[in-house]
């Protein structure tokens, strides 16, 4: 072991290189996940557009050949200039650390990408990377090129769009092979992915190119569309929408009569360790069946065969972890409390039979469950009967039970 431990041994890396050798700590160390996850990261920046009102369609083309992927928006477009420390605002949204509109809440609200990396990475991690953007009359290009540093930036070309009314952001990036290899993102994933999220983002058109096939998603009923029906114990999802406070909350919900998933999103983001708002959101439902229903289910009984989605949209999100997988923002669990009180009331009071199909459903699987604790209570019992049986067979004679007439006597004698 090396011993020389001095002030030289206290290195500082740049944010570029940072982001390449330890890919690990900002998308993810599987890299084939993690080429997803960038992806995802700029898909998620054209959503969070949409949600402010700008931009209604985004396409996306991979070039599996020349592992080529492409982003492009038609929203506002970013924001190109001089800003007062001197860099220029595009160069800052592709290069340098927490740099990003989505700190400021009076620019947006509700966004999933707060942390200002997501794009950086995709940059610093490329072969080579241009961005291309439409605003305001004018169009600007950059290139980007790949260094042991990060991502190196080229002069920027500025001319008239080609329409005055163009607006937008297009993004065109090849994975760079000294990071991710000869790795190729998954198609399939990115199908899920988009296909997922056009439920969470109702009315936007998603258009996935892949070596020239276009596979187009657009939700209409958002939630609503994601349900998979086949296995429905009732007849009509229950879907309710609502704004409490300054937190917006979507559910549809169904129980099933066989696997079903409980699925937690905030802020269009899958969170599977859920956080408070889902805490609150299953504390409400059980106390919220009982009451309707005037019954005494467990928790566990109402949720056993719950399947859907759960989903939470804050002014600015407190994520537990770089990872983003659960939120801890206070006011989304007394949101999705309210919601789900409110949702099974009305659900309960529009579709009465559907509400007794549900209850047959729970007192049934009740039932299963007293069954089986009664089983496991006989057997549990038979067990202990052979385990106190083998015993007494091995008991030395004089230590035997008594047995007879109704009245014993125990001797206690020295010796034998």
């Amino acid at each position: 072991m090396n011993s020389n431990y001095t002030e030289h041994s206290i290195k500082t890396l740049s944010f570029g290189k940072s982001v390449r050798v330890k890919l690990g700590m900002y998308l993810s160390a599987d890299l084939d996940l993690a080429l997803v996850l960038g992806l995802r990261e700029l898909i998620y920046n054209v959503t969070d557009e949409y949600e402010q009102g700008f931009g209604n369609r985004l396409i996306i083309e991979i070039d599996t050949k020349l592992n080529k992927i492409t982003c492009s928006d038609n929203a506002r477009g970013i924001p190109v200039g001089v800003r007062e420390d001197g860099v220029n605002s595009l160069v800052a949204a592709f290069t340098l650390p927490h740099s990003g509109a989505k700190h400021d809440t009076q620019v947006y609200t509700g966004a999933v990408g707060i942390n200002g990396i997501g794009a950086k990475v995709v940059c610093h991690t490329s072969e080579w990377m241009e961005v291309h953007v439409n605003r305001d009359g004018m169009n600007y290009q950059i290139r980007f090129t790949e260094s042991e540093e990060g991502a190196v930036e080229h002069p920027m070309k500025v001319g008239p769009s080609k329409s005055k009314s163009d607006s937008g952001t297009t993004i065109v990036y090849v994975p760079s092979k000294l990071v991710y290899g000869d790795r190729r993102i998954n198609v399939e994933a990115v199908h899920n992915t988009i296909r997922e999220l056009s439920y969470f983002t109702k009315g936007m058109t998603f258009i996935l190119t892949v070596d020239g096939k276009s596979t187009t998603y657009l939700s209409k009923n958002g939630l609503a569309d994601a349900l998979e029906t086949k296995d429905r114990a009732h007849k009509k999802a229950l879907y309710y929408n609502s704004i409490e406070g300054e937190t917006k909350v979507e559910l549809a919900l169904q129980w099933c009569r066989n696997g079903s998933e409980l699925r937690p999103y905030a802020n269009n983001l899958y969170v599977p360790d859920g956080g408070a708002f889902m805490t609150g959101f299953k504390t409400s439902l059980t106390k919220a069946f009982n009451s309707v229903m005037n019954v005494e289910f467990s928790g566990d009984i109402i949720r056993k065969y719950l399947d859907g989605y759960v989903s939470v949209k804050v002014k600015v999100p407190q994520f537990s972890n770089q990872a983003k997988t659960s939120l801890a923002n206070p006011e989304a669990r007394t949101a999705t409390s309210a919601a789900i009180t409110t949702a099974l009331k009305q659900f309960a009071a529009e579709n009465p039979n559907d509400m007794e199909k549900i209850l047959d459903l729970m007192d049934r699987e009740q039932r299963a469950e007293a069954a089986a604790q009664r089983a496991r209570e006989a057997e549990r019992q038979v067990v202990q009967g052979q385990k106190k049986a083998k015993m007494i067979t091995n008991l030395p004679a004089k230590l035997a039970d008594a047995n007879g007439s109704a009245y014993k006597e125990l001797f206690i004698v020295e010796g034998k």
